[in-house]
């Protein structure tokens, strides 16, 4: 059995190629709404956290990992390699064309002042708000958070501001 690491678009082209080739799959996904995107296919998919790796990978008889989880959960990556089972990474082609403008770090943007008195949009994910926390003062600062409990727990422990969490899951459909 093959886990799946996945909740993107690319991880359901995986999943489809997992059943083209008629490998037996699982996929961990952290939401219900990402459990859709492998709606008639022939995978499980298990939805939450998973708290007991070990148990995990025992009950689904996981002998490999197709990792392609978004570029941002680092965790569950290091998690799955830590396994020692042979573990592929699908990247992301990256979204900067070759002539792009690459902007000065963060810290020296938030340091000199360009966002004093702006209204900032965070959506770097949950785990990342605490380093903006020193910030919050010089703009007006909003996060895009996961509708989780778990994700509005953290960002709240983190220091961000609960009215200015915007709990939402992307994409948004168009009505």
């Amino acid at each position: 059995m093959i886990w799946l690491i996945g909740g993107t678009s690319e991880s359901r082209a995986v999943a489809d190629a997992l059943d083209e080739a008629g490998l037996p799959w699982v996929v961990t996904v952290v939401s219900d709404r990402a459990r859709q995107l492998y709606e008639g296919r022939s995978g499980q998919v298990v939805v939450g956290q998973l708290t007991d790796i070990a148990a995990f990978l025992q009950t689904y008889s996981i002998r490999g990992i197709v990792d392609a989880s978004h570029p941002f959960a680092t965790e569950i990556s290091q998690t799955a390699i830590a396994t020692g089972l042979p573990y592929i990474r699908l990247e992301r082609p990256s979204p900067l064309p070759t002539n792009a403008i690459v902007l000065p770090r963060l810290a020296d943007v938030l340091q000199d002042g360009y966002l004093a008195q702006r209204r900032v949009l965070l959506t770097v994910g949950v785990k990342w708000l605490a380093r903006f926390i020193p910030w919050l003062e010089k703009g007006e600062f909003w996060a895009r958070i996961l509708p989780t409990a778990a994700s509005r727990k953290l960002a709240i422990a983190s220091g961000f501001p609960e009215s200015q969490l915007i709990p939402m899951q992307l994409p948004v459909p168009i009505a």
